[in-house]
């Protein structure tokens, strides 16, 4: 394609940058005290905020990390590599390619003049990368979300301890991250008692008046039924069969009494 640009979004370079203050700081950390990092020392504490952006920081957490660089930083190496980060942080911040690249010179200049061994690394880096750089102002695109997708075939590919069959392991990035499933949502499983039992009883709450069965006129049954208009013609119906069955278990016995002596 001949209008395709190679770039470096800003993911890319703001990584570098905190990489460079972490160095610095791990550096002043050894020299100053002669081990590395522990959670009493001013510079260990505030790690984290020298690697955030100074608009995120509220103005105690600004006061803080300017009390730690005055105490664990005596010759403001970590300081300028935090601002050296901020200047390449506004280049990316920049509205149109002409003011990035002006930001840009100012950051060359401030490494220059700080003399930071790895401030100094920073800017031939992003020297010898600088059309790229800049071209994320001509474009706008950053290949941020494709790193994303990037991480989280990887994390599934370790996962599974690698995965023999390419059809399988799209098939399983496409489960994970590549389809929106409309499934139904399973019914909770109750410990003590079945779903039915448990909505029946609520609807007896619900309704008090329904919650026992109402007695029938006449003779009252298990339930509270009365036998005498349902259960009488099944009764009527079986009472041949139950006869029958009485002369044969009498015949039986007849049979078993003679055979068996007194």
């Amino acid at each position: 394609m001949t209008h395709d640009r190679s770039r470096r979004p800003c993911f890319h370079g703001v990584k570098l940058a905190n990489s460079m203050v972490d160095d610095i700081r791990r550096r002043t950390q050894q020299e100053s005290l002669g081990h590395r990092g522990r959670k009493d020392d001013p510079l260990f504490k505030t790690r984290r905020l020298m690697t955030r952006g100074w608009e995120r920081l509220s103005d105690r957490q600004r006061d803080k990390l300017l009390s730690a660089l005055d105490q664990g930083d005596p010759d403001g190496e970590c300081g300028a590599g935090i601002l050296g980060k901020e200047l390449l942080r506004e280049m990316y911040a920049a509205k149109n390619h002409h003011g990035a690249r002006w930001k840009l010179v100012a950051f060359y200049q401030h490494a220059a003049e700080a003399d930071v061994p790895e401030l100094t690394r920073l800017a031939r880096t992003v020297s010898t990368w600088e059309e790229e750089i800049l071209n994320y102002h001509v474009t706008g695109i950053s290949n941020g979300p494709t790193e994303a997708q990037n991480l989280i075939a990887e994390k599934l590919r370790r996962i599974g301890h690698g995965m023999r069959n390419f059809e399988n392991y799209r098939l399983r990035l496409l489960l994970h991250s590549g389809v929106a499933w409309n499934t139904r949502s399973t019914a909770r499983i109750r410990g003590r008692r079945p779903r039915l039992i448990a909505s029946s009883r609520d609807r007896r709450r619900q309704c008090p008046e329904r919650s026992r069965p109402v007695c029938r006129p006449g003779r009252t049954g298990r339930h509270g039924r009365d036998p005498s208009a349902e259960d009488t013609p099944r009764l009527s119906q079986a009472m041949p069969c139950l006869a029958r069955w009485r002369s044969m278990v009498e015949q039986m016995w007849s049979r078993w009494a003679s055979v068996i002596p007194g």
